[in-house]
């Protein structure tokens, strides 16, 4: 029966996030997934394989629409690196944690001994080189000189690691969007000006 497939499929998916969220990928059990599911271990791999593949089942809704959001804003900040960049980043980031926020947690925190193990880092590097791209160019018609590129490595990273804390710290959806807001805009917001 369908019904009854998608209601296991449901409980398998419900402890799976609450074993990869609590152990990560590398000491999660299949084992301890079957039991919170309310199965066999036997019966489990009727459903997936193994953990990869269950742990791909559960994260890659949020890895998906994460590198969506990479691609939107890798082509609109070739047109625009301004106000309104940033409020569709605010946007489309509180989006992605409504929807899937403890798979997004998983992922960049979790992820250890899978593909996605590099996430956070690639993402790291996504937004220094939105930086270096579009900010470096910027400074140059204005002559503004930045003492060392290796600068935007590190406000990229203090970027994703501080994006990463508030979608740990708020299960408010609305303040969440507030928080996350107000840190973007006091990141990026007038960010060639400061380099003054």
């Amino acid at each position: 029966m369908q019904v009854l497939k998608d209601e296991m499929r449901n409980r398998i998916y419900e402890a799976a996030i609450k074993e990869f969220s609590v152990k990560g990928f590398a000491k999660a059990s299949m084992r301890d997934i079957a039991k919170g599911a309310g199965m066999t271990v036997g019966n489990l791999y009727r459903y997936f394989e193994g953990k990869e593949a269950l742990f791909y089942g559960v994260i890659s809704p949020a890895y998906d629409c994460l590198m969506e959001l990479v691609g939107k804003s890798v082509e609109m900040v070739k047109y625009r690196f301004d106000t309104s960049f940033f409020e569709f980043l605010s946007e489309q980031i509180l989006k992605i944690s409504k929807e899937h926020k403890i798979e997004l947690l998983i992922l960049f925190e979790g992820s250890q001994g899978t593909k996605y193990e590099r996430i956070k880092e690639e993402i790291v590097s996504v937004v220094e080189n939105f930086l270096k791209g579009d900010l470096l160019r910027r400074f140059k018609e204005e002559n503004v000189e930045i003492e060392d590129i290796y600068l935007l490595r590190v406000i990229a990273v203090g970027f994703v690691e501080g994006m990463t804390m508030i979608n740990k710290k708020y299960e408010n959806a609305e303040k969440l969007q507030k928080v996350a807001a107000q840190f973007i805009a006091f990141y990026f917001s007038d960010i060639q000006r400061r380099f003054r």
